[in-house]
């Protein structure tokens, strides 16, 4: 049985893993399809005390490492990223939303990411 790192893009020991919550037209809509679930879930973790009051729909958004908007932007955001995890939270989305973003992800982001990838040199 191989190691941790024997599965990572081009035998990276280390890996740069982010969380990609919602891909929209344009980061606006992106906002406003988060803002409902993310002001539930930021009064939950300011509750808790693990995140601190006042930081806005965008501090929260940044707080829990979730990047949205259009594909290009996206990816922008993931230059260094080897491993993506895609989650619907903390937007409250609709199923055919859901959908949507895992389409936009699967035919737009990812792609990129690989071609970017594929011409990353391997360290020695």
């Amino acid at each position: 049985m191989g190691s941790p790192t024997d599965a990572r893009p081009h035998g990276r020991t280390t890996s740069r893993t982010h969380d990609l919550t919602t891909t929209r037209a344009d980061r606006r809509s992106a906002l406003a399809q988060l803002a409902d679930g993310t002001e539930s879930y930021a009064r939950g973790m300011v509750e808790r005390g693990w995140f601190p009051a006042g930081l806005g729909l965008e501090g929260y958004l940044r707080r829990a490492h979730a990047h949205y908007g259009h594909p290009e932007e996206v990816d922008l955001l993931l230059p260094d990223t080897t491993e993506l995890i895609v989650q619907v939270q903390p937007g409250a989305p609709t199923f055919d939303q859901i959908l949507c973003v895992l389409e936009l992800i699967a035919h737009e982001v990812v792609p990129s990411l690989r071609e970017r990838l594929s011409h990353t040199p391997v360290p020695a």
